[in-house]
């Protein structure tokens, strides 16, 4: 199933003026959590189950891989492998960057993994994980037509199920290279509720983080319950990123149920072949989504959108306008930096057509 941005590219233009409105005063995002589409988390979910076991050592691990590399390059990340080596081969991550233009050495994650257990070739990991890469890749689609003081990567990490083995690398790869992350947010089995209408997600790591998605659940979804923990908790990607492991940095663990909890029977589906889509409660992690969404905006520092030339803080017809002016050198001015779509630090016929397809003037 093909994951179409119309109905997102609609909203953009008819919320801005509540956009920028948050954006000013630092306020509401309510204008993101708008565009947060529960039909196309659940497409997300089902079409990586449809690769079939998505088991580290299986063809579906590979396909979800490039899958995944896919829907961030299609929303305009700066997409790359990044590479391990683990027990005789090397494997991958997804890594899709935002860059941030205020600081943007300094690095927020989204992170899930997209590997399945049980062995073999019965694994469809509809719970975990596709219910996390679901949601990051949501997100993505949302939050990549912003911009953001900090950075933002959203990474889908491999061979977790096998000890962690993708994001521990990862982190040692960041910390020789002296990357600055700040905080991460790790999405693992966020989707199962049993029916329970007072399900709740659990919040788990660092304590301002854990606070911070505590607080913004509260204000932009506060029908979704939530759980607080503090400190660092092994059993999913989160683990290495948290300020005990990784000077300056934070995590959080976003999971229905405390990793005792799920190991002790909570989700009766976990790491077997009926782990499927038709168990999951797509309306809980569609909210989890939207809490995250907002969490990363106010941790990350949201500054603009995409496509805004001159710097009113809205795109339309005015925008494309002086666009043309400049691409036609029929007019020099300073225009804002975050107006530069596709990152090459000028403003040409990509921003005009962007421009006129986020005010629905062209398809």
């Amino acid at each position: 199933m093909k994951i179409g941005k119309s109905r997102k590219v609609a909203l953009l233009f008819t919320l801005f003026s509540i956009a920028m409105a948050g954006i000013a005063s630092g306020g509401s995002y309510e204008f993101l959590l708008d565009q947060i589409s529960k039909s196309d988390y659940q497409a997300y979910v089902e079409n990586l189950v449809g690769f079939g076991s998505r088991y580290l050592y299986s063809p579906g691990n590979t396909s979800a891989k490039d899958y995944i590399y896919n829907q961030f390059s299609a929303n305009g990340l700066i997409v790359s492998y990044d590479y391990f080596y683990y027990n005789g081969n090397y494997y991958q991550n997804v890594v899709g960057t935002l860059p941030g233009t205020a600081h943007p050495e300094e690095i927020f994650i989204l992170g899930a993994h997209f590997d399945s257990l049980p062995a073999g070739t019965d694994s469809p990991g509809a719970d975990d994980n596709a219910s996390g890469v679901a949601a990051i890749l949501e997100i993505a689609s949302v939050l990549s037509n912003y911009r953001f003081g900090c950075t933002i990567q959203f990474v889908a990490f491999n061979a977790e199920e096998q000890g962690l083995r993708g994001s521990k690398a990862y982190a040692d790869k960041s910390k020789a290279n002296g990357d600055n992350i700040k905080g991460m947010i790790n999405f693992d089995m966020i989707a199962y509720t049993g029916n329970n209408p007072l399900g709740d997600i659990e919040i788990m790591g660092d304590a301002w983080l854990v606070d911070a998605f505590s607080a913004n659940s509260f204000a932009y979804v506060p029908s979704l319950f939530t759980e607080s923990h503090y400190g660092n908790v092994y059993g999913s990607d989160n683990y290495y990123f948290h300020s005990t492991k990784y000077d300056g940095s934070a995590s959080i663990l976003l999971v229905e149920d405390t990793p005792n909890e799920i190991w002790g029977g909570s989700n009766p589906y976990y790491h077997k072949s009926t782990d499927l889509p038709e168990n999951l409660d797509y309306d809980f992690a569609w909210n989890v989504a939207k809490a995250a969404t907002a969490t990363m905006a106010d941790i990350s520092g949201i500054q603009s959108a995409k496509g805004d030339v001159n710097g009113d803080g809205f795109i339309n017809l005015q925008d494309a306008i002086l666009a043309l002016r400049i691409l036609s050198n029929f007019q020099s001015i300073d225009v804002q930096r975050d107006a530069d779509v596709n990152g090459d630090g000028l403003i040409g016929i990509e921003e005009v057509v962007f421009i006129l397809q986020e005010v629905g003037a062209v398809q």
